[in-house]
């Protein structure tokens, strides 16, 4: 389903080829984890190269190191990169699932699914904020500036409509 294409989208889980008579599951019906995939989940490692792919897709400067064979230092940097999304994990929950606990595991997938999804989108609205707030903060051509100067056509898009009109209003020899 949803969160298998997730897993998929971030290199977790290879995309199942169709050959032959096979037919696409819908979008929404439960694929099976694969046995490799449940082993890493398991022991925090799978959940590390989750992490790292998402700080990497949205240039969050975080790497989190693995510990194959040590769940508990696993398990503790999962608990690092989940508290860079927001999401706290307590002690109590770390050692549950270091102890193996595939229910508890599984539950935490799916509940990073839904965070990374709200996560994602406000990242989006912060990256949007932080460009129209450098575009706003640039320099800008004054009036009886040309437009050639300030890149062209651009020139309207990045300057405000008062600065583009007295612009285009000012007499050759007003600029002079």
């Amino acid at each position: 389903g949803e969160l298998y294409s997730w897993l998929t989208d971030f290199g977790l889980v290879k995309a199942k080829a169709l050959g032959g008579g096979a037919k696409a599951p819908a979008a929404n019906a439960p694929q099976p984890v694969p046995a490799r995939l449940l082993g890493g989940l398991i022991s925090g490692e799978a959940f590390i190269e989750l992490l790292n792919a998402i700080f990497q897709k949205h240039s969050v400067r975080q790497k989190l190191s693995s510990h194959p064979g040590d769940r508990a230092q696993s398990w503790g940097q999962v608990a690092k990169g989940l508290h860079r999304l927001s999401v706290e994990l307590d002690q109590e929950t770390v050692d549950v699932l270091s102890s193996g606990d595939i229910g508890t595991v599984l539950e935490l997938l799916t509940e990073l699914h839904v965070v990374y999804k709200h996560w994602a989108a406000g990242e989006a609205k912060r990256r949007k904020r932080r460009q129209a707030e450098r575009a706003r903060a640039q320099p800008q051509q004054g009036p009886g500036g040309s437009a050639a100067a300030a890149g062209g056509g651009s020139y309207a898009a990045r300057t405000p409509l008062s600065a583009y009109s007295a612009a285009v209003g000012a007499s050759p020899s007003a600029a002079a």
